[in-house]
């Protein structure tokens, strides 16, 4: 008896939970729709899964599997609402290619023609452009975000002024990807923020299962872990961020006050001696309250470590003002904020502190992002952005979104 392609996508699912538990968990969640109006396949971020039956009924039961694990992982790495502002065709390239190395490599029989990487976890593509082609290689495809895979080809194509896009083997896409939904005023819909934060929730509940039945996906705990950082509070990862830069040497003429309870003499640990170099852009974007709020965290930081020296550099399109503390405070340094100017351009900043700050062990940058970034920088950087709405990415260093609530 042959069953109904809704049959059919009810025996795929209870494979799927049965083989590959994390898939299986997440898949459940699916509300099926059968529909002509596809070629193939579509994930909705409420869930909605539309399959084209005709499609469907032509894969064989492992290729059902793959499809089905295929729309899941759109959803568990956020493709959807994380598709606004690209271009649509090189997006769906860049999404199938993460999705389809993952389920690669995790022994899943994937329908002829998908987009994959080869078996050295090598995704390679070729732009055109009016003099032929530009072949690109991108190494270790299933441990990139598909945002880092776009961004790396997307400026190559701009590079080689490219005007289209040719993958080996005539692949192209295994379903049509969804957009984000929009409310009236164009922005993200307040439905969609609270459906992407219960598939978070799903996600991280299929990962607790899957481990539990010790068949977790080859890699993919790592990228949603690199995928969801942008979770974690502004202030943890702030923290992560600097104490790795924090020099840090023994000593045994004192022992470490944990040697008391483990019965065991260990060295204490002594921190001394950091530079920290603090950019407050000064054009009037960034509120009082907000600085105020920041410079606290980097400030406590400062005054943890003996010997530690702190440099503001207070900027707008050039630099305004330069201060040296040892052991400020947040409001010594407030009360020397001089008024904003006009626009904004890092590069004369980051010229000063590589002319008059070679000591420094780390650049804190505070901004939000609407400004001129010189192309290259050898310290290690991190941005506080106070314009979470900005996706401007610096060519260097690391961005962390300021929230009031972190």
């Amino acid at each position: 008896m042959s069953l109904s392609p809704k049959e059919q996508i009810t025996k795929t699912r209870i494979s799927l939970s049965r083989k590959y538990p994390f898939f299986g968990y997440l898949a459940m969640y699916l509300k099926p729709v059968i529909t002509n109006k596809i070629e193939t396949a579509c994930v909705q971020l409420d869930g909605t899964l539309k399959v084209n039956p005709k499609f469907f009924s032509e894969l064989d039961d492992a290729e059902k599997e793959a499809v089905i694990a295929h729309e899941v992982m759109h959803l568990a790495l956020e493709h959807i609402q994380r598709s606004k502002g690209k271009e649509p065709k090189l997006r769906n390239i860049t999404d199938d290619a993460v999705n389809n190395a993952i389920l690669q490599k995790s022994g899943f029989k994937l329908p002829r023609g998908a987009i994959v990487p080869d078996y050295n976890d090598v995704f390679r593509c070729a732009i055109v452009t009016e003099n032929g082609y530009k072949t690109v290689e991108i190494p270790d495809c299933s441990k990139k975000t598909s945002d880092e895979i776009y961004d790396i080809l997307y400026a190559l194509y701009k590079k080689h002024n490219g005007t289209g896009w040719k993958l080996s083997n005539n692949a192209r896409p295994l379903d049509e990807h969804a957009t984000a939904p929009k409310d009236d005023n164009g922005n993200t819909s307040q439905k969609m923020k609270q459906q992407a934060e219960i598939w978070a929730k799903r996600v991280k509940e299929a990962l607790e299962y899957a481990r539990q039945r010790g068949k977790m996906p080859a890699g993919l705990d790592r990228l949603i872990d690199k995928i969801y950082a942008s979770r974690i509070p502004w202030r943890q990862l702030l923290y992560k961020f600097l104490i790795k830069y924090l020099p840090i040497d023994y000593t045994y003429a004192r022992p470490h006050k944990k040697s008391y309870s483990l019965k065991t003499y260990l060295p204490f640990i002594k921190r001394e001696g950091i530079n920290i170099v603090v950019s407050i852009d000064t054009s009037g974007s960034i509120r009082p309250e907000e600085l105020e709020d920041a410079l606290s965290e980097v400030v406590g930081i400062v005054r943890s470590v003996r010997n530690s020296k702190m440099t503001v550099i207070y900027s707008d399109a050039d630099v305004q003002r330069v201060e040296t503390y040892h052991c400020p405070s947040v409001h010594d340094i407030l009360k020397s904020k001089p008024k904003g100017g006009g626009g904004t351009d890092h590069r004369p900043v980051f010229k000063y502190i590589e002319k008059n700050c070679q000591d420094a062990s780390v650049v804190i940058a505070f901004t939000d992002l609407w400004t001129v970034f010189p192309d290259k920088f050898n310290k290690p950087t991190i941005w506080i952005n106070f314009d979470a709405s900005n996706t401007k990415k610096p060519p260097f260093g690391t961005v962390i979104n300021y929230s009031k609530r972190g």
